[in-house]
């Protein structure tokens, strides 16, 4: 992974008056990928699948122009956060003079728009050009056969309306079997395409699968209302309990 660095989080003046260099944009969320930052990936020190996260259409996510949780309409990019955070990885607390950037010479578009005392740039741009991952990795392949596969059997708008069903009857054994499959097929999915990268530490192929896979359901199943745990005998079990956080879920 490439060090953090010190640079300056947003340094254009985008009105009368430059950043403060607070770190708080970067606390909240990270920044979508455009277009424009598909030259950014793969570059000599620039992006690789290692620093980037999918989130799948359906899937949940802070909207950084709203300042709120809503379900993606359409997959997005973003580079990838802090474990257990919506952090930016890049984000460089101890910088000496306020938050800094690692990767601040080159950063992605919507780094380079935010302000947070200007959202109108950001706004303007957010939801234009976004890249998907087969822009990344290419629209035939093994990869993006196994992403197209992963889509058919983990889709999160088909998972939320099984997962409402369970919480509309919690001994539907249908809904259960359903979505627990989902779970294996998403494991599954994920040990094949990390199979492939022997020369990586477990870490690193983690993150590769969840740029090209998305998050693991096993974690993202809580927007649902659901979680798993993994018994004595290795069995997963499924239990509909928590807050639902997804509309589609609720009852």
């Amino acid at each position: 992974m490439p060090a953090l660095g010190q640079g300056r989080l947003h340094g254009e003046c985008l009105m009368a008056g430059e950043c403060d260099r607070c770190g708080e944009c970067c606390r909240r969320s990270t920044p979508a990928l455009h277009e424009e930052d598909l030259k950014l990936i793969g570059e000599s020190g620039g992006l690789d699948l290692v620093h980037l996260v999918t989130f799948r259409r359906g899937e949940l996510v802070h909207d950084q122009v709203r300042g709120v949780l809503a379900p993606l309409h359409e997959e997005v990019v973003k580079l990838r956060s802090r474990p257990h955070s919506w952090e930016c990885f890049f984000l460089n607390e101890d910088s000496g003079d306020g938050a800094g950037c690692g990767r601040y010479e080159q950063r992605p578009l919507e780094c380079k728009l935010l302000l947070c005392k200007n959202p109108a740039p950001l706004a303007e741009a957010y939801a234009t050009g976004r890249i998907t991952r087969l822009d990344i990795v290419g629209g035939h392949g093994a990869v993006a056969e196994l992403i197209a596969a992963h889509e058919d059997q983990c889709g999160y708008e088909e998972l939320a309306a099984w997962a409402r069903r369970l919480h509309l009857d919690a001994s539907n054994r249908e809904a259960a079997e359903t979505i627990l499959a989902a779970v294996h097929f998403d494991a599954r999915a994920r040990e094949i395409l990390t199979g492939r990268l022997p020369e990586m530490n477990e870490e690193d192929r983690a993150a590769v699968a969840a740029c090209c896979l998305g998050r693991p359901l096993a974690e993202t199943l809580s927007m649902f209302g659901l979680s798993i745990a993994r018994q004595e005998d290795g069995a997963i079990r499924l239990s509909a309990s928590g807050t639902i956080h997804h509309p589609a879920a609720r009852p």
